[in-house]
């Protein structure tokens, strides 16, 4: 891999995690229901923590990381609706994008440098956590759904 395309995959990532995180506080503020807004929450953790790791290792490269105002009004406007929309359909859609991010950070995993493949495991880790929640809820699995994404948080 070579270093540009390494930095476009950091910054890429980088991007996503803070839509997440915004997309997951503001459905969190939103949503009505204590236990939805507990798991958004969660979720927001999970985002906020890859975030953090994503820009210590944009840093440690000398780039800065950055995300356009653009970008952060969609992802709160996608968390308006998520927080309000029918369950089932959020999680439907979660897991579509989960899913995707799961494979495509798996292969970027693969062809990362020695010195960052823990970067990139950690957001399949991140994401395959996503799915299993969404699985898990869309299966009626409401009580525990949350809790691969509490356990990864609990492992670092």
């Amino acid at each position: 891999m070579t270093a540009s395309t390494l930095l476009e995959r950091l910054h890429a990532a980088h991007r996503g995690e803070v839509f997440g995180e915004i997309f997951y506080a503001t459905a969190a503020k939103v949503a009505r229901d204590p236990s939805r807004r507990a798991k958004w929450a969660t979720l927001l953790e999970l985002e906020t923590r890859t975030r953090g790791r994503l820009e210590d290792a944009l840093l440690s490269l000398g780039s800065r990381p950055a995300v356009s105002p653009s970008s952060r009004a969609a992802a709160c406007a996608f968390g308006l609706v998520a927080g309000v929309a029918p369950w089932r359909f959020v999680l439907r859609a979660l897991l579509h994008v989960a899913r995707a991010s799961t494979r495509r950070f798996e292969a970027w995993e693969r062809e990362a440098p020695a010195d960052l493949r823990e970067v990139f495991h950690e957001l399949a880790a991140h994401e395959r956590a996503q799915c299993i929640f969404a699985e898990s809820e869309l299966a009626g699995d409401t009580r525990d759904s949350i809790r691969p994404v509490v356990e990864l948080l609990g492992e670092r």
